[in-house]
C-alpha cells in the first residue's frame, strides 16, 4: 500500500508546488488548505490547464482564531490517515495542540517572525494572537526537521530564536514547480490572454523593461524583515532617466502591499510617473508570463536574501534578477549562490541597469547558470533528501521520473 503524505498549508503556493514534485516522484500526497488561505494563492492561479485534478482537502482550521476553537479530536481526525506530515505556517501550533508529530517544518516567514511574538493588534484579535503565540512557540520547540535555508547573519539570528530542531536542511525549498512554466505554456498563455498580449506588444519598443512584482513595503522600522527597499529602486530609476535620457525605460509593478499609496506618491514626487506603470494584482501564471518578456525582474533592495518566490519566478522564467545579496555572509556556503545583478542603493541600481543595457548578451549565460542552479541545488537536492527521509520512515512510493 502506498503511504500517504500530508502537505499542511499553502502560503505563496509553496506546498502546491511541492505537491506536484512529489506526485512526479510517485508518492500519494495531498495538500491540506487552511481555512484562511489568501485568495491570491488559489491553485488556479498557478496552473495553465484547469482540467487537471489535484489532491486537495480544505480544512476548517488553520487560522489563529480557529486554533482556540478547534477541538483536538478534529485535528486528529483530519490527519489520522497520513504517515508523514510536512507543514508550514501554524502547523507547529495545531500539531502541538493535538499532540501529533510534525515531520518537517518549512517556515515561510511570518510563522516565525510574527506568530512567535506577543503583538499589539486589533482588540478582537489580541486574545487569539496571544493564544497562537504560546502554542506556536511550544510547537517550534518540538520539531524533527526544519527545512530552512541559511540566511545572512543579521536575519539568521532573528529567525532561529524560537526554533528548536533535531535536524536542519540549510538550503532553499522548491517554491516554484518549474515544468509548469516551460516556454510552450508561457507562449500559449500570451496568445490566450488578450490583455497580456497587448501589454507586451505595446512595450516592445521600450529599451529597458523592468518588472517589480514585490510587495510595496518601505519606510518603516529598519529591523522589520518585511522592508523591501522600494524607495531605492524608484530613486535608481530617477537617476537612470536623468543620466541616460535617450534610453527609454519602463518599470512595471503591482498595486500590492501596505505602502502602495506611498509608492505612487513617491513616483509623482520624483517626476518619474511616466516611467512607472501600476497594474492590478494578477495570478502568478500571468506574472511569470510577463517576466519572460521583460529584461530584468527586481527583488528586494533592503535585506539580503537567497530565495523568495519572486526570485525563483524570475529564474524559471529565464529573466535576469536584480536585487541585493550580501555574498560575504555565504563565503562558506557558495553553493547557495547563483548569478544576479547585485545592487542596493539608488546609484548602484542605476549603474547596474545601464551595464545590463550595454551588455544584454553577456547576461544570457548567467540566466542559464541560475536556471540550472535551481534544478540542481533546490529541486534535485530536495528530492534526494525528502526521498531518503521517506525511505527511512518506510514510506513507499514508485518514482516516476
Amino acid at each position: 500500500m502506498i503511504s500517504k503524505i500530508a502537505l499542511l498549508g499553502n502560503m505563496n503556493n509553496n506546498n502546491f508546488s511541492f505537491l506536484r514534485y512529489l506526485k512526479d516522484f510517485g508518492y500519494n500526497v495531498k495538500l491540506l488548505l487552511y481555512d484562511n488561505e489568501p485568495a491570491i494563492f488559489n491553485i488556479e492561479n498557478d496552473v495553465f490547464d484547469k482540467e487537471i485534478k489535484y489532491s486537495i482537502i480544505k480544512l476548517k482550521w488553520g487560522s489563529p482564531k480557529s486554533l482556540f476553537f478547534v477541538k483536538k479530536k478534529n485535528i486528529t481526525r483530519d490527519l489520522k490517515d497520513f504517515n508523514f506530515i510536512i507543514g508550514t505556517g501554524l502547523a507547529p501550533a495545531f500539531l502541538y495542540k493535538a499532540k501529533i508529530k510534525l515531520d518537517v517544518f518549512i517556515p515561510y516567514g511570518a510563522d516565525i517572525d510574527y506568530f512567535t511574538k506577543f503583538n499589539l493588534t486589533y482588540p478582537n484579535k489580541i486574545f487569539y494572537n496571544f493564544f497562537t503565540t504560546v502554542y506556536q512557540r511550544k510547537g517550534l520547540k518540538n520539531l524533527n526537521i526544519c527545512h530552512m535555508e541559511k540566511y545572512s547573519q543579521n536575519i539568521e539570528k532573528k529567525r532561529i530564536k524560537f526554533l528548536k530542531y533535531k535536524k536542519r536542511w540549510e538550503f532553499p525549498f522548491p517554491l516554484i514547480y518549474h515544468p509548469e512554466y516551460c516556454s510552450k505554456n508561457l507562449e500559449t498563455n500570451i496568445l490566450k490572454n488578450k490583455y497580456l498580449k497587448k501589454f507586451i506588444d505595446d512595450s516592445e519598443q521600450i529599451n529597458v523593461k523592468i518588472l517589480y512584482p514585490v510587495r510595496h513595503v518601505w519606510g518603516g522600522a529598519k529591523e522589520d524583515l518585511n522592508q523591501k527597499g522600494t524607495e531605492n529602486l524608484f530613486e535608481g530609476i530617477k537617476i537612470f532617466r536623468n543620466h541616460y535620457p535617450n534610453i527609454s525605460i519602463k518599470l512595471v509593478t503591482f498595486k500590492y502591499g501596505d505602502s502602495i499609496k506611498n509608492s505612487i506618491k513617491l513616483a509623482d514626487q520624483l517626476l518619474i510617473r511616466d516611467n512607472i506603470e501600476f497594474l492590478e494584482e494578477m495570478p502568478r501564471k500571468d506574472i511569470i508570463t510577463l517576466m519572460s518578456k521583460f529584461d530584468i525582474v527586481c527583488g528586494e533592495f533592503y535585506h539580503s536574501w537567497v530565495s523568495a518566490s519572486v526570485y525563483f519566478e524570475a529564474i524559471i522564467s529565464k529573466t535576469m534578477l536584480m536585487c541585493f545579496r550580501d555574498d560575504k555572509d555565504f563565503e562558506e556556503r557558495k553553493n547557495l549562490l547563483y548569478p544576479i545583478i547585485n545592487a542596493k542603493n539608488p546609484k548602484e541600481i542605476s549603474k547596474k541597469i545601464y551595464e545590463y543595457y550595454c551588455n544584454k548578451d553577456k547576461y544570457k549565460k548567467n540566466i542559464e547558470i541560475a536556471y540550472n542552479w535551481y534544478l540542481n541545488e533546490v529541486v534535485k537536492r530536495s528530492k534526494d533528501l525528502y526521498l531518503k527521509e521517506f525511505d527511512k520512515n518506510k514510506l513507499s512510493g514508485q518514482e516516476l521520473i
